[in-house]
């Protein structure tokens, strides 16, 4: 062989050698980004586990408040009491007013109606407006009668 073929081989070897070397870092770099990707997803979905267990107690919280709620609505009654006719006075009804969470006060208003106390839920609900009052009802269980006036009824009701 003359020695210019061997060169040109030996260059050839050379490059060959240089495109695998080079092949191999890159594939490798590919790999491990990979791996990474894979290890990625892997944490992702072992997360999105972890919240899907976390959303169904918070559900289970939810459905077991709600029934919580509707029992203790179930179970407190309205409790009405008619006092005796005096001489001077007309019967006044005694009732137990439950108000729980997420009442609006027009529900408020519309029980006392429903209860015999209020006649007129306009005028409970025009005083109430008129103090700043109507958002400030409070949460609980209060023993109306049907002669209190609308202030005493407001003052109840929030506290003040």
């Amino acid at each position: 062989m003359n020695r210019g073929r061997m060169q040109g081989f030996a260059i050839g070897l050379c490059c060959a050698g240089s495109l695998l070397v080079g092949w191999s870092y890159l594939n490798s770099q590919t790999s491990n980004n990979e791996a990474e990707k894979f290890e990625t997803f892997t944490q992702l979905q072992e997360e999105n586990a972890q919240f899907q267990e976390k959303i169904r107690q918070l559900e289970q919280e939810v459905a077991s408040y709600e029934k919580n709620t509707s029992e203790t609505e179930e179970s407190t009654p309205s409790e009405t009491t008619k006092i005796e006719e005096s001489e001077n006075n007309p019967p006044s009804t005694i009732t137990i007013l439950p108000v729980v969470q997420g009442m609006s006060s027009q529900d408020v208003y519309s029980s006392l109606v429903e209860l015999g106390i209020l006649e007129d839920p306009s005028a409970l609900e025009d005083f109430m407006e008129s103090k700043g009052w109507a958002t400030n009802i409070q949460i609980g269980r209060y023993e109306v009668h049907s002669e209190m006036s609308v202030e005493d009824l407001a003052l109840l009701l929030t506290g003040n």
